[in-house]
Order: C-alpha cells, then structure tokens, then sequence
C-alpha cells in the first residue's frame, strides 16, 4: 500500500480541469485543504461562481481522480462556493462621489 501524502493528492488533482477552461483546479488555487487520516482523504476546495453545476462538476471530478489512488479507501470533497452575483448596470463607469 502506498503512503499518501498532501503532495501526491495534489499531483492526482491536476487532471481536474476547471470547466471551461484547459487550466487545472490546482494551478488556480481552489485547493485549500488536505487531510489525510490513514486510508480517507478529506479535499476542501473554494471555488468563485454564479453557477452551481461548476461546484457539482468539480466535486465529481475530483471523488473520481483521488478514488482512483492507491491506498484510498474513502474519498470526500468539500466545496466552500462564494457566489458572483452578475452587476445589473455592468456597462456603468465608475461609481460617482457624493458631496461631503
């Protein structure tokens, strides 16, 4: 069996393409926790989104690429979501000062 370590996980998780785009999860930083307790492996990510099916995809993906390691008996992943909210006056200019 093989010894699991923070690094491996984040090797495995570099096949996790962020949808819509050919960069991984890892090279954008979504990964913001590890743990390893012997065979089961906790992943939490934090993902920036106004669109639920990314988290949904990247949960997937992501149970799918660590289930697949040697020495994992459980996988789960957390995903923490910060929602974009789209702005209602997007082609506004900048915001205009009050006096005093």
């Amino acid at each position: 069996m093989s010894h699991l370590t923070e690094e491996l996980v984040l090797e495995r998780l570099k096949v996790v393409k962020f949808p819509g785009y050919s960069r991984d999860i890892v090279s954008f930083g979504l990964v913001k926790e590890i743990k390893i307790a012997g065979s089961d492996l906790l992943v939490r990510l934090s993902v920036a989104t106004s669109n639920p099916s990314v988290a949904q995809t990247l949960k997937k993906e992501s149970e799918q690429a660590l289930s697949t390691m040697p020495g994992v008996r459980s996988t789960k992943v957390v995903i923490d979501i910060t929602i974009l909210l789209k702005s209602v006056r997007a082609g506004r200019a900048a915001p205009r000062r009050l006096p005093g």
